[in-house]
């Protein structure tokens, strides 16, 4: 009898191993599961919201996350070169990240390898992107720029919401600028509950919204408070016409570019809302008005393509390469017993 040698042992092992990987290929009718395919996606550099470069770069990267998740396979963030986050950037990310998980639940696979930069882990934790894609941390944010944020999320005009994120500012800012920024803010959240949700969103995923979520973050910073707030809903320049037929017919009548952001900027000087009822307000225009009383004060409404920007009482309208799908808003208030106008 022939003797086997070592070399005819391992060829053997190499043949047995390619025929079971072969079979872990096949289809799902065979009744074996494919292996699964991974993928390694790059996070930005900067994540921000308002720089065109930087925003085109951040809003390719959630493109690339959407289809990644929707193909299948498990998505690896590779977060190694972020150096830098803001609150804009940020929040477009974490809410785009809890729609993924929670419409394709297991299947969405996200994980993340860790930044390099010491605070951009410090805001990663903070926010609760660390919870959300199970990556196990003891991080205890420390540096001044982060300790500050706070987060909440929501599916309902809940003003108690306004506390958990604004609650801790009792005495460093005056009351009358907490009430109006809490009108502003819970306008904010009836605006998203009431309208951004009545059709879907045109980021190519084809989902129906179970929720009608938004996101909102705090940051304190170099003297002055920075709300920011998120839907991912359909925006302004195509919900306006459905809510707001009237108010579309008379910017038809006068021949408006219908770039985002005119529809924006027109809006905010609208009237009457959807929902016919005393106590919601006037949506836009109540929260553009917010910014008018506080001394100091700026704004930024910003949806889909398009943005408004008051800054010292002026208004600039700026249009983007990138729809960020939804509708951000930001106030911008200083850290200042000042009064309301």
């Amino acid at each position: 009898m022939k003797r086997v040698t070592y070399e005819s042992r391992l060829r053997n092992r190499r043949i047995v191993a390619k025929r079971a990987r072969k079979k872990a290929k096949v289809n799902h009718r065979s009744g074996y599961v494919a292996r699964v395919k991974r993928y390694i996606l790059e996070a930005p550099k900067i994540f921000c919201a308002y720089n065109d470069k930087a925003r085109c770069e951040l809003l390719d990267f959630l493109a690339k996350l959407r289809n990644q998740v929707r193909a299948g396979g498990r998505t690896l963030i590779d977060f190694s070169n972020t150096t830098k986050m803001n609150a804009g950037g940020v929040i477009l990310f974490k809410a785009e990240v809890d729609r993924l998980i929670r419409h394709f639940g297991i299947k969405s696979s996200i994980r993340c390898k860790a930044p390099k930069s010491a605070k951009v882990k410090q805001v990663l934790q903070k926010v609760g992107v660390f919870d959300a894609l199970k990556f196990p941390s003891n991080i205890v944010p420390k540096h001044s720029d982060v300790v500050h944020w706070n987060c909440a999320h929501g599916t309902m005009a809940d003003g108690e919401k306004y506390e958990d994120v604004l609650g801790g500012y009792d005495g460093t800012i005056a009351q009358a600028v907490h009430s109006e920024l809490y009108k502003g803010i819970t306008e904010a959240m009836a605006n998203s509950v009431h309208h951004a949700y009545i059709g879907m969103r045109k980021d190519g995923l084809q989902l129906k919204e179970e929720a009608n979520d938004w996101w909102m973050f705090s940051q304190e910073r170099e003297g002055k408070l920075n709300v920011v707030f998120y839907d991912v809903g359909i925006g302004i320049p195509e919900s306006l016409p459905r809510t707001r037929p009237s108010l579309w017919e008379v910017m038809q009548r006068f021949r408006f570019t219908k770039k985002d952001s005119e529809i924006i900027k027109f809006a905010a000087g609208a009237g009457k809302s959807r929902t016919e009822k005393k106590y919601r307000g006037k949506g836009l225009p109540q929260i553009v008005s917010t910014i008018h009383k506080i001394k100091g004060s700026n704004l930024i409404v910003m949806s889909n393509r398009g943005a408004l920007v008051l800054n010292n009482g002026e208004k600039k309208s700026i249009d983007y390469k990138k729809s960020i799908y939804g509708t951000l808003i930001m106030w911008e208030v200083p850290l200042s017993p000042n009064e309301v106008k």
